[in-house]
C-alpha cells in the first residue's frame, strides 16, 4: 500500500505504521442489491462486523493477528494447537469462541525461513501449464489432495501430518497407486501462491524432489512443476531416463487435465454467481 500511494494525506502517510487483522467467519447470509451495490446481510454478516472490536489485543499485546470462529474451524475441519483461544461476548449474540495467531511472529519466521526449490536449471523434468483461473484457485487444484484425485492418472492422494493443524513445511501427503505402491510426499518448502517444493519417497528411499512455481499472467496462471530425479546417475543418463519416467507416468497430461478441469469448474463457478445475480 505504501509503495503504491502518491497520497500525501496524514492518514496514508501513516500507512507504514499499520498492521492487520483478519476475521475468520462460517455462517449464512443473503445477498442484497441497492442500486448498483451487492452486499452480504444477516446475523452473521452482524457478528462478523462485532468481532471487529474485540478484546485479543488487550490478552495477548498482539496488534497484527488472524481470528477464526469456532463455527469457521469446524467448517475447515481445521485444528490450531498453538492458538489463543478466547471467548467474545456481545449483546444479541451466544458468546463466539474464538482462536487467534499471532501474525507478527509468524512473518518473522516466513523471513528466516530458508528458501528451498528446484532451479529450472537443474531440472530432469520441466512440464508448463497455463490455467485460465486467478493464481490462488491454480494454487488450490495444485495443493489439494481431494483435486490432485481428479487430474491425477491411476493415483489416489490422502493427507498426512499436519503439523500445528495446518499444511507448512514438514507437513505430508500420501499416494497410493498401481498394485499395493505407495509413496510418501513431504512437504521441504511452503510459500502459498508462490511455491511448494516436496522430496518423494517410496519404500523409504527418496526419488523425488519436486517444485511447483506460480506465475500470475494476465487473465491467469503459468504454473511450472520442475522436478530432480533422485538417481545415481550420470546427468546425460538420468535425463534419458526421466524422460522415460514422465512419459510412464502420463506427468505432461496429468497438468493438462488439471488445466481443463481447473477452468470449467472456474467458469462454471462464474455463470453460477452471474445468474444469482440476475435473479
Amino acid at each position: 500500500m505504501q509503495r503504491a500511494t502518491t497520497c500525501t494525506c496524514r492518514a496514508c502517510r501513516n500507512i507504514p505504521s499499520l498492521d492487520l487483522k483478519f476475521i475468520a467467519h462460517h455462517g449464512s447470509y443473503i445477498l442484497q442489491r441497492v442500486r448498483d451495490i451487492r452486499e452480504l446481510v444477516g446475523s452473521d454478516v452482524n457478528l462478523v462486523h462485532r468481532l471487529l472490536k474485540n478484546h485479543v489485543s488487550e490478552a495477548t499485546g498482539w496488534r497484527a493477528y488472524v481470528m477464526f470462529t469456532e463455527g469457521c474451524l469446524e467448517h475447515i475441519k481445521l485444528d490450531l494447537e498453538e492458538a489463543h483461544v478466547q471467548v467474545e461476548c456481545y449483546e444479541h449474540f451466544a458468546d463466539v469462541k474464538t482462536y487467534s495467531l499471532d501474525l507478527r511472529r509468524r512473518y518473522q519466521e516466513l523471513l528466516e525461513t530458508r528458501r528451498i526449490f528446484v532451479d529450472k536449471n537443474e531440472a530432469d523434468i520441466l512440464i508448463v501449464g497455463d490455467f485460465s483461473v486467478p493464481l490462488p484457485v491454480a494454487w488450490d487444484w495444485i495443493q489439494d489432495p481431494v483435486k490432485r484425485n481428479l487430474w491425477g492418472h491411476d493415483v489416489t492422494w490422502t493427507k498426512g501430518e499436519r503439523p500445528a493443524g495446518r499444511t507448512k513445511s514438514g507437513a505430508s501427503n500420501h499416494c497410493a497407486h498401481g498394485k499395493g505402491g505407495s509413496m510418501l510426499e513431504v512437504i521441504l518448502d511452503w510459500h502459498p501462491f508462490e511455491y511448494s517444493t516436496t522430496e518423494t519417497f517410496e519404500k523409504g528411499k527418496k526419488i523425488i524432489t519436486e517444485t511447483f512455481r506460480f506465475e500470475p499472467l494476465p487473465g491467469g496462471t503459468r504454473v511450472y512443476d520442475i522436478i530432480k530425479m533422485e538417481m545415481p546417475l550420470p546427468k546425460p543418463l538420468r535425463r534419458l531416463m526421466s524422460r522415460i519416467f514422465s512419459k510412464m507416468m502420463h506427468m505432461d497430461e496429468m497438468l493438462q487435465r488439471a488445466v481443463r478441469l481447473a477452468g470449467e469448474e472456474y467458469e462454471r463457478s462464474r455463470q453460477e454467481e452471474a445468474h444469482e445475480t440476475a435473479s
